[in-house]
């Protein structure tokens, strides 16, 4: 593990835990200077981690939010009307 302060490291915690992963892979990159890759693949562990001693509090909250985007998509589009009028 990279030498992070405490309080890096609980900033990148709360970054993670609020779903906000490519902030705290931009977090990482400021803190150490590491490449992008580098960066995703430091947090990607870090939140594996996470996840193993807290589940319920760093599991990927951007996971699940594809539902909203295929909605969208489906309602901004031509069959939109009669996708709203069976929802």
């Amino acid at each position: 593990m990279p030498d992070l302060s405490e309080t890096q490291l609980s900033e990148i915690k709360s970054l993670l835990a609020e779903g906000r992963k490519i902030d705290a892979i931009k977090r990482y990159r400021d803190a150490t200077g590491s490449g992008l890759k580098e960066s995703k693949d430091w947090v990607d562990q870090f939140q594996v981690e996470l996840i193993k001693d807290q589940p319920e509090l760093y599991r990927d909250k951007a996971k699940g939010g594809c539902f909203g985007l295929v909605m969208l998509g489906l309602t901004a589009g031509p069959l939109g009307y009669a996708v709203q009028r069976l929802l």
